[in-house]
């Protein structure tokens, strides 16, 4: 299996002088503590693009660098972990409840007071399913819409592909 991983030219440059691609992202301790490696399951992205996600993941990586690059790697054991992402997309909050709950966590007005109880108690429950979403890749069984995978170890240079870039606006 392949696993897919987006980064901006400027992250790029720096696995290139250290010579690895290292785990850096947190997830929730009462889930599953560590640091992790982000990735999608397939390198265009389709499913991420279809519920809503690409644009904006895309624009996070970037940051003020000059583009974003995907990259891709082989992972031979099963050290890794699927969340389903679909739970907290633009696309199923729209389905769900009519607003695109989403957007509004992405730009940090997700609080009670500004979104108001109902949204508020919608966009938790919705984050607690893709928190309790969390399952081993041996156990995975490709039913994710949109297959998140979380994986826990540093990549050497040898091992990672270029992949191409991706347009960002």
């Amino acid at each position: 299996m392949r696993l897919y991983h987006l980064v901006s030219k400027s992250v790029l440059d720096r696995i290139k002088e250290v010579g690895y691609l290292e785990p850096r992202t947190e997830t929730n301790d009462d889930f599953h503590p560590g640091v992790f490696i982000v990735c999608g399951a397939a390198p265009d992205f389709n499913e991420w693009k279809e519920y809503g996600l690409f644009e904006t993941l895309t624009r996070k990586v970037k940051r003020g660098s000059n583009g974003v690059v995907i990259l891709s790697f082989p992972v031979s054991d099963e050290n890794f972990y699927f969340r389903e992402h679909a739970h907290i997309s633009p696309k199923r909050f729209l389905e769900l409840y009519g607003k695109d709950l989403w957007s509004i966590h992405m730009y940090g007005s997700d609080t009670a007071e500004i979104i108001g109880e109902e949204d508020y108690r919608n966009f938790q429950r919705q984050r607690d399913l893709y928190l309790s979403s969390w399952i081993s890749g041996s156990e995975y069984d490709n039913s994710y819409s949109v297959p998140e995978v979380w994986y826990p170890d540093k990549v050497p240079l040898e091992k990672i592909k270029l992949e191409g870039m991706t347009a960002v606006g």
